[in-house]
């Protein structure tokens, strides 16, 4: 399992290791010569393109074949959709109205996750 954030790698990796994941691939930040961590993201954002050129990159180096494993991509916003395209399975992680239609334009389920108080 991969997680693939825009998220600062600095707190996504704690993330991704508390939770039992494979590989953490999120936006890297500069380190300054101090040691502290600097606001100047290095490279580029993992973000919408780029997010998925990271993951191809990350199979790629770990000699994958894509063709060999079923992916599944959760997302909870528009700008995930060449990763949601991509995907075997794309799921849309919303409870946005607004957001209804994309998915179903471009052929992504739908999951609500939103919790309700029983009261």
């Amino acid at each position: 399992m991969v997680i693939a954030t825009a998220a600062p790698d600095f707190y996504a990796s704690i993330i991704g290791q508390l939770l039992s994941f494979d590989e953490v691939i999120a936006t890297r930040h500069a380190i300054l010569p101090d040691g502290a961590i600097s606001n100047r993201i290095e490279g580029e954002n993992c973000y919408g393109g780029e997010k998925l050129a990271r993951v191809e990159s990350w199979l790629a180096n770990q000699s994958l074949d894509r063709s060999q494993y079923h992916i599944i991509c959760y997302s909870d916003h528009p700008s995930d959709a060449p990763m949601l395209d991509w995907a075997d399975e794309g799921i849309l992680v919303t409870e946005n109205a607004k957001l209804k239609p994309l998915a179903q334009k471009h052929g992504w389920q739908i999951a609500d996750f939103s919790a309700t108080p029983p009261f």
